[in-house]
Formats: structure tokens, sequence, C-alpha cells
């Protein structure tokens, strides 16, 4: 297999930098003292049977709860929100959870069999339940991003009674839709720059059949040049320094090799992706109990805005708003981080987005 030489270099590097005690650190004043209303700690909490990873930060334990759910099924995401987006922890308990089956949660003993949308959705249901009565909250604030905007959505549907408002950030509408277009943007774009390779690995694998490749390799195949075509992220033709450079950065995941990290993805996708192509949130999820908010990227091509925009349109809940991100694609909260966590600090305060420009904005009463 060929590997690009910035990933030999991150991976030659990995027993170096992963090979020392993970920690997260703490809220300090100038003086240095540990900001005494303030949370930082990284643990394992048993989530239906599976202890699973999570860590929780944040300035002060008197504001609200936000919960992420990260995208793949399968990428955890802690180390780009920390790195990118660590001034949510002002406004908000951050809380990122390693979903079952994904970084510090993956063990190459798990069984494919335990991998179901059910099963993460109960997962995160019994989560959502442990930090409220942990925090003594309510409800708190629920994000998901790509998959975690599916996990989130059905959650946030079925237990209105949890949340104060839902985020849906690269937000999947209907999952086979999604995947037709995603392979009609790279496919399109292959014959555009007359990228031969392209070509011919996509008459190869053909298009999807409701949500499907004839074989799961066909979908880690076909993403590359998503990202190569700057359809992932905006201008760019490669995630990898977001991601992998977050890595170098941050001190949560040194206890963690990448070689293992790295099996959760293909792992989940094989053993999630015949179930994802199936869920239609138009149907699942139609009904929400509090204001729900999408953050997309104009440029994303991995999960096509105007499928979200049509799902936001068919739901029925107190509040629907769309912030445009301009100069993003798949991934605004690393993309555009600064307009992404004052959205975030509006929504805190039950504030608009004001001149930050929602593009849709109504009330409507649930039915």
């Amino acid at each position: 297999m060929k590997m690009i030489p910035g990933l030999i270099t991150i991976l030659a590097l990995s027993p170096l930098v992963f090979g020392c005690v993970a920690t997260t650190p703490a809220f300090r004043d100038d003086a240095g003292r540990i900001l005494p209303a303030s949370v930082a700690r990284m643990e394992y909490v048993e989530l239906g049977g599976v202890k699973q990873w999570i860590c929780v930060r944040g300035v002060s334990i008197d504001k609200p709860l936000l919960l992420i759910l990260h995208g793949g099924p399968g990428d955890a995401e802690v180390i780009a929100f920390r790195r990118y987006d660590a001034g949510l922890e002002k406004d908000f308990i951050v809380v990122n959870w390693d979903q079952r089956g994904a970084g510090k949660s993956f063990s190459p003993s798990m069984s494919a069999d335990t991998l179901t949308v059910e099963q993460l959705v109960s997962d995160a249901h019994e989560l959502v339940g442990s930090l409220k009565q942990s925090f003594g909250k309510e409800k708190i604030f629920l994000l998901g991003h790509s998959w975690g905007s599916m996990l989130g959505a059905l959650l946030a549907s079925r237990y209105p009674e949890d949340f104060l408002a839902y985020i849906g950030m690269g937000q999947i509408g209907n999952w086979a839709d999604q995947e037709k277009l995603c392979y009609e943007f790279t496919f399109s774009e292959a014959r555009r720059r007359g990228d031969r390779k392209a070509i011919a690995l996509h008459e190869r694998i053909g298009a999807p059949v409701d949500g499907l490749y004839r074989d799961y390799m066909d979908v880690l195949a076909q993403r590359p040049y998503l990202k190569k075509y700057g359809g992932f992220l905006y201008g760019k033709s490669s995630a990898l320094e977001m991601y992998f450079g977050s890595y170098l950065r941050t001190t949560e995941y040194r206890d963690m090799n990448l070689f293992s990290y790295f099996k959760a993805s293909p792992f989940n996708i094989r053993a999630m992706w015949p179930q994802l192509a199936k869920v239609d949130l138009s149907r699942e999820a139609p009904q929400f109990g509090m204001p729900v908010f999408l953050f997309l990227g104009r440029h994303d091509r991995n999960c096509a805005p105007s499928l979200a925009e049509a799902w936001l349109s068919g739901i029925t809940a107190p509040r629907k708003e769309i912030l445009w991100f301009e100069a993003s694609g798949h991934c605004p909260s690393f993309e555009e981080p600064e307009k992404f966590m004052a959205a975030m600090a509006r929504i805190s305060h039950n504030e608009s987005f004001s001149e930050q420009v929602a593009v849709m904005s109504r009330q409507a009463d649930l039915e």
C-alpha cells in the first residue's frame, strides 16, 4: 500500500509523541492556580456494558453542558475540537465522547455485531442521563457532525426532554441520496480534470445503489478523491494537516498509538454502512421539541447542503435556523472556527445569529 510522506512522518513519530501519559490541561488563573469552578477531566464510563472514553472541559460548572457527537462512523474528533474550538469551553462544559468502536473506545476484540445505529443511540441516551445527573442539569445542548448529525437527530427527536437545542453540522438528510451525489461529484471532477486513475476507479466501483457500494472498501477508495477535489475542506486537497497535525499539538491522545486509531474507521464503516444507508431522517426524525440549528458549509460535497435544507424544511420544531459558512466544506468548526464559536455562544445565550446572517429562521408550533 502506498502511503503519503506526511503520514509516514506522523506514524514514525507516533511512538515518541504518543508513548507518553495522556493529560488534559487544567484551567488556571494568571497566578497558575486552578480555577475552582472549572472542570478538566478524562475518564472511561460504562455505556451499554462497554467502557467508553469521554473528555469533559469547561471554565465553570455553572455553564450549560454541550455534548459533541463526532463523525465517521468511527472518526473521533476530540483533538480537532480541542485544537480549533477550545473557545467553546468558555461558554459550555464541553463533552467530547469517543463513541463505541472509535478512538479510545475502540478495541480489536470488540464484536462488530455491537456496532448498530440503535446501540449507539442507546449509548448516547445513557451518557446524556449520566451527564445531567453528574452536573445537576435538567437539559443540555447537543451538536452532531456528519455521521454524528444522524445520531444526534435521532437522539434529539426521540428524547426532547433532554435537550435545550440540537445543532447539526454537515447535517445528513437522506443517506442514500447523499452517497449518490457524493459519487457524482467526484466522478464528474475526475473527468473534468482528466484524472485517468480516478476515472478508472469510478468506472470500476460503479455508482452506489440505494447508498451502498458493492464492497465497503469502495467507500474508502472513493473518499480520498473527495478530499483531493476540495469537496471535503474548501480550497484544500487534503485533510492531513487538519486532523493529524492536531494530534501533534494536543495532549489527550498521547497514550494511544496512531495505528490503533486508524483501525477504528474501516472497522466501523464495514459494520455500520449497510445500516446507515437505510436511515431516512425525514421519516425517522420528523419532530423536535427544541430549537434546531444547522451549520452548513457552502462547499460541502461530502453531505450535500441541499439535502439538509430539504430535511429541515420538512421537520417540525419550535425554531429552525440555518447558518451558512461561506468559506467551508464539510467541517465549519475547523475551517471557520471563530465564526463557529461565535454562533455557538449566541445559541448558548438564546440569541439570534443576527449579523452572521441566518438565511432561514421561522417559528412553528409543534403538531
